[in-house]
């Protein structure tokens, strides 16, 4: 048609052409954000920006109702709808016609609903009024359904217990009534236990106003990377440590860690941005995937929520990595460990070998004390048990292990490590430093043990890492009491003659200073900067008197309030404050108190109202841990709770279970009240529902012998009439029908009865 028309012929369009019209749309298109406005349009939207991507857009109530972490799961037909939304697990869809579709969405107006009922003040909702008006027998029926279901979940039971649990009450005499008594009611009980205990939680969270987030990895029985997480806070001088939820990982990179950390952060009235704000420190084991300045976990904190936030690696780590480092220049230790770890294997692996030790141990007259397992777990109290069951066994090894080497069998392996380990336990070398290894594992397993405590904080390192050291240096110029027994008896050790000559001495010596420079270089940050300044909290190592301490804690303070300027501010804390109230404290402490014995908490309840700026400040230091062995109590439990038999928990069952088993009360104490509430309010409850079924059958019954009775000359239409009156006024009169006449449904009635 150009031609035609005399015009030129347009140039064909070229490969290259089309590539750079799509670098310039991509680069010149609209890149869609957040709008700050929607949130106050939208008060149910929860944003989650980060540096990497334009943010995804959440819905509080139906993550709530619907969300992974949301262990209330009665409607669920709703939860399989909707679990999976785009506003449960995020949307990307960044458009204000996906905001308006999802608050017209029946999901979301049925969260609304549920979440308004869960947040109604206690006592006002229609349920729970409806409850205080129950009978004492019924409430006394579901105390005692809870108190199974707690005591299932506190056990580490399967939930089918509940079942024989109550079937053995019921053959005790114990009325629990006809309903609730199947192992979906059992669940049911349980989300609203585990419910109350976070809610807990996060009632305290909301007082405080600083708190440490504390996480570990670990893989299940189902081969599954998790990830648990636990919160470290201090309010008014009292340190708290709670567990908050197992998250299954989508990738065991830093980025899956940090996100499964927010996950296990979300609370029903607490967002996960405030928690965030309230954190000053992340304690993790020393895995680079943690500590890594550009990538690791600590750097998505610090890059997203303050570069404030310090880095806490467990304590209780590094001394097992500082012991097992300095073992290294010791060849003897080889066979010390090989001699524990070869006489636990020679027993546990042969029934006939632990029967015949026994037998031993009865013929000596001593007490059975078997070999236990050196391996396995890096902790060294395992070591410490394992070296005192040698020496408190040790006559009885060596009488059985000789009686098998020279006894005539088809066994040759047998014989032959039989004379090995015998050939070990007589060696003169390997039971000194044996000896010796007990004097400091006993040193080291009593500074581990101190910083495994569940509330232990940051600032209790310091000086139970001087003593440490001042007690290991001691050892260098006295040896200790379990090797002076064997050096002062010679060549005899428990009537045994041994054989050899010590080699031991130079690498005991060896040994004693590489432990001394690995622990101070293992532990060399804790003099620094920050974490040096959490002496403060320590009221054991104050000056004696106000005259030494004339300017004790000045720079600490300095440091602190330096430090985390920004994060103080954002609480509300007067910084121009501090400095001064710290003065006051410290006169007000050393002339009304004695100094060394008081306690925080002693000390907020006094002075609070007179110097709440330092008092805050002490608060923050308190709420940085000394580790994450908690976390490893933690796992503990967990491989419990999923065994081989319950390998398909999900992550949600098990946060749901160790909530319960981690943060309530024992069996005994445990009360049930509030979970009944809660329990009552969040759904259409009928306890007396198999009550209604099977009352009007007796009822008739009563009523045709009633008839039977009735005089011969009353015509049967009277009779017929009669009957009916009866029957209409019992029933009216009965206690069960009014007791929850307003609720029509209950999701756990869903158990076949006949």
């Amino acid at each position: 048609m150009h031609k035609w028309l005399g015009l030129p012929i347009p140039a064909k369009r070229t490969i290259v052409d089309t590539k750079e019209k799509n670098k310039d749309y991509d680069k010149n298109k609209r890149r869609r954000t957040i709008v700050p406005s929607w949130k106050e349009e939208f008060k149910w939207l929860i944003s989650d920006e980060t540096a990497t991507n334009s943010g995804k857009l959440y819905c509080q109530q139906c993550r709530g109702v619907y969300g992974p972490l949301a262990i209330r799961k009665t409607a669920s037909d709703r939860i399989k709808r909707y679990a999976n939304g785009p506003f449960v697990v995020g949307s990307t869809n960044l458009k204000h016609d996906a905001l308006t579709s999802h608050e017209k969405s029946e999901g979301h107006k049925y969260a609304v609903e549920i979440t308004a009922s869960r947040n109604k003040p206690q006592g006002e909702s229609s349920a729970e009024k409806i409850l205080h008006s129950l009978n004492k027998a019924t409430v006394s029926k579901l105390e005692k359904l809870f108190r199974n279901a707690h005591a299932v979940a506190k056990k580490s039971r399967p939930i089918t217990d509940y079942v024989w649990l109550c079937e053995l009450d019921e053959q005790k005499g114990i009325d629990l009534g006809s309903t609730y008594k199947n192992h979906k009611s059992c669940k049911e009980f349980m989300v609203s236990i585990a419910e109350v205990e976070r809610y807990k939680i996060e009632e305290k969270l909301a007082e405080v106003k600083f708190c440490t987030i504390m996480s570990d990895g670990s893989t299940d029985v189902s081969v599954s990377e998790n990830e648990i997480v636990y919160i470290h806070f201090a309010h008014r001088g009292v340190p708290y440590c709670y567990f908050l939820g197992l998250i299954e990982c989508e990738s065991a990179n830093s980025e899956g860690i940090y996100n499964a950390i927010k996950e296990a952060l979300h609370f029903k009235n607490i967002s996960v941005d405030s928690v965030l704000k309230k954190t000053i420190a992340f304690a993790g084991d020393g895995a680079s995937v943690n500590t890594g300045h550009l990538n690791g976990v600590i750097a998505h904190f610090r890059r997203n929520v303050s570069p404030s936030i310090i880095m806490v690696q467990c304590m209780s780590h590094r001394v097992e990595l500082a012991y097992k480092a300095a073992l290294k220049v010791a060849p003897v230790f080889t066979k010390v460990h090989g001699l524990l770890d070869e006489l636990f294997k020679f027993y546990h692996k042969s029934a006939k070998q632990t029967k015949d030790l026994k037998n031993t141990f009865i013929a000596l007259g001593m007490s059975q004390r078997l070999p236990t397992r050196i391996g396995g777990t890096r902790w060294l109290g395992h070591v410490q048990t394992a070296l005192k069951s040698l020496w408190k066994g040790y006559k009885a090894f060596v009488t059985h292990l000789s009686q098998v080497a020279l006894k005539r069998s088809g066994q040759s392996a047998t014989q032959s490590k039989a004379k090995y380990l015998v050939k070990l336990l007589r060696s003169k070398d390997v039971i000194i430093f044996a000896h010796f290894l007990t004097d400091l594992v006993g040193v080291l397993t009593q500074f581990s043990m101190c910083l495994q405590k569940r509330a232990t904080c940051f600032y209790e390192v310091h000086q139970e890492l001087q003593c440490t050291i001042a007690n290991i240096k001691k050892l260098e110029n006295r040896p200790g009491p379990e090797l002076r027994k064997i050096v002062d008896a010679g060549d005899q050790f428990e009537g045994e003659t041994l054989i050899g000559n010590d080699l031991s001495s130079d690498q005991i010596k060896r040994v004693l200073k590489g432990l001394t420079d690995s622990l101070e270089g293992r532990f060399s940050d804790v003099n620094d900067g920050v974490k040096n300044a959490t002496k403060i909290a320590d009221l054991t190592s104050w000056p004696a008197s106000l005259e030494e301490a004339t300017d004790f804690g000045d720079e600490m303070v300095q440091t602190l309030v330096d430090h985390y300027r920004q994060q103080l501010l954002e609480k509300e804390l007067d910084v121009g404050l501090i400095e001064s109230e710290w003065t006051v404290l410290r006169n007000f402490l050393y002339n009304n108190h004695r100094v060394h014995g008081l306690s925080w908490s002693t000390v907020n309840d006094l002075y609070i109202s007179r110097v709440p700026n330092i008092l805050s400040l002490v608060d923050l230091v308190l709420s940085l841990p000394a580790g994450t062995s908690e976390c490893e109590r933690g796992f503990s439990q967990m491989k419990i709770i999923k065994s081989q038999w319950r390998n398909k928990l999900k992550s949600s069952s098990m946060t749901l279970l160790m909530t319960i088993q981690l943060n309530s009360e024992s069996v005994a104490e445990w009360n049930p009240e509030k979970s009944i509430f809660h329990w009552n309010r969040n759904a259409k409850r009928r306890p007396c529902f198999m009550e209604s079924r099977k009352r009007p059958v007796s009822i008739q019954r009563e009523i045709l012998e009633l008839d039977e009775q009735e005089e011969s000359e009353e015509t049967a239409e009277e009779a017929e009439g009669e009957r009916g009156e009866k029957e209409h006024s019992d029933l009216d009169d009965s206690d069960y029908t009014s007791d929850f006449s307003d609720l029509d449904d209950d999701s756990c009635d869903s158990e076949e009865y006949d």
